[in-house]
């Protein structure tokens, strides 16, 4: 019922937002960190032979305060090697919700999304997953996306990606990549958050 109630606001009202409206802020992204951002779309949901992937256009994590420092703390058992100003980093960065620009180094096709087209979207009384998928029947589900932790020296990264694709329907992972000598991205371990499937509610 937990999970249930926490993604229906999702869709609703839109709290995946790390902070409100009013603690949004302004701040000009690291190239690196919209090079990550590409990394993750070519090298993992590319396999899912999406037509766009739609992106919100606000960074934000799922969780705030001490429960999020406590799964940042079980992230740093499940992935060896990660530094913990790498985590650190992480947890500062997402304290507030930063709008996200476009970027455009990735092969994977892409679309950021406004919160108030997806206000607009789910504000109806006819299914709300049906009106989505009128307007983008080429996209599985709506993308959001955390600002990126970085190591000290740069070479470690930390993002968290969420995706739901129906009322009660979607998933959320921490991915971990390191540069490679060549000063390339990889992806090195993708941990899950969250996952929550309920074929008895997918809105048709």
């Amino acid at each position: 019922m937990r999970t249930r109630v926490l993604l229906q606001h999702l869709l609703t009202l839109g709290v995946l937002l790390a902070a409100s409206g009013a603690l949004t802020s302004r701040y000009v992204f690291a190239p690196e960190e919209y090079s990550i951002y590409s990394e993750i779309f070519d090298g993992w949901y590319e396999k899912d032979n999406q037509d766009c992937l739609l992106v919100r256009d606000h960074t934000a994590v799922h969780r705030e305060g001490d429960s999020f420092r406590q799964e940042l703390s079980f992230l740093a058992s499940e992935i060896p090697g990660i530094k913990e100003e790498t985590i650190n980093d992480f947890l500062s960065k997402n304290i507030k919700a930063y709008p996200l620009s476009e970027f455009s180094s990735q092969k994977q096709k892409y679309k950021i999304i406004s919160q108030d087209e997806l206000d607009s979207l789910f504000e109806s009384k006819q299914p709300r997953w049906s009106r989505f998928r009128q307007k983008y029947p080429e996209a599985k589900g709506i993308f959001t996306l955390s600002r990126v932790g970085f190591s000290p020296d740069r070479t470690q990264a930390l993002v968290y990606v969420a995706n739901q694709w129906d009322s009660y329907s979607g998933s959320g992972n921490y991915i971990f990549l390191v540069k490679t000598g060549q000063g390339i991205w990889k992806i090195q371990k993708i941990i899950k958050g969250w996952h929550s499937w309920n074929r008895e509610d997918i809105e048709l």
